[in-house]
């Protein structure tokens, strides 16, 4: 068992079902085991759940809810899996994300996090073999212009387990 916290971002029905539309393509498997997220602490073991619950309910009574807004698609080479990411990385809302990742990463958390490369903000919308077909991808989606904007309202702790996702316990942010 692995726990992780994220956010699924609240979107506009059309918005969400074009990020699918491309997740579905080039994010199998991850498309059918979790939606759309910004992932605030990757998945760890060996902290006790309740004590991993509580710290997230503490950190969320800190924070605020808060709009984001998603204009480029970015290519990121994943060190753990040597596969190439594409992202939709967002403009507004970037640092109140980095914001959230990093009071996450503090006490029962602290030695928990992936501090060899630098947090960047994202939802996932695919993964390639090669850096030249997830540029393809990208410089598609951007040449579109798209511009997706939503909220965050809360964080979800989830299990990861045997490759499926359930969800442990869910925190509201506070209204901005």
């Amino acid at each position: 068992m692995a726990l992780l916290a994220l956010t699924y971002p609240e979107l506009k029905d059309k918005d969400f079902e074009w990020i699918q539309s491309i997740r579905e393509k080039y994010d199998q498997p991850e498309y059918q085991i979790i939606g759309p997220h910004f992932t605030l602490v990757f998945p760890v073991d060996g902290v006790d759940k309740a004590i991993f619950v509580e710290h997230v309910r503490k950190i969320s009574r800190t924070g605020k809810e808060f709009p984001f807004q998603l204009r480029c698609a970015v290519v990121v080479f994943g060190k753990w899996n040597d596969k190439w990411y594409l992202f939709l990385a967002p403009d507004q809302g970037y640092s109140n994300l980095v914001a959230l990742h990093t009071a996450l990463y503090t006490g029962p958390l602290e030695d928990k996090g992936r501090f060899d490369e630098p947090y960047v903000p994202h939802i996932t919308v695919g993964k390639f073999a090669t850096r030249e077909e997830c540029r393809d991808v990208a410089e598609s989606l951007n040449t579109q212009h798209f511009r997706l904007e939503g909220k965050v309202r809360t964080i979800e702790i989830v299990d990861y387990t045997n490759g499926a996702t359930s969800s442990v316990d869910r925190f509201e942010l506070r209204p901005d």
